[in-house]
C-alpha cells in the first residue's frame, strides 16, 4: 500500500476486518470459512521502501 496519497504519515493505524462469505471480492482460490467468515489471519508484515531518482 503506497503512502503517497496519505502524505507520508509518520504513524498509521491499519484495521483489518474479517472477510465474510458473499463479499464482492475476487480471490484466486477460495478461502476456508467457518460460520461464514475466513478463519484466521496468519501474519502481517510491514516494510519501508524508498525510490530515488538518479
Amino acid at each position: 500500500m503506497g503512502l503517497k496519497r496519505f502524505r507520508f504519515p509518520k504513524k498509521m493505524i491499519l484495521r483489518v476486518f474479517a472477510l465474510e462469505k458473499g463479499q464482492p471480492i475476487f480471490l484466486d482460490e477460495p478461502l476456508e470459512m467457518e460460520n461464514g467468515r475466513a478463519l484466521r489471519l496468519k501474519g502481517v508484515t510491514a516494510e519501508e521502501e524508498f525510490k530515488v531518482m538518479l
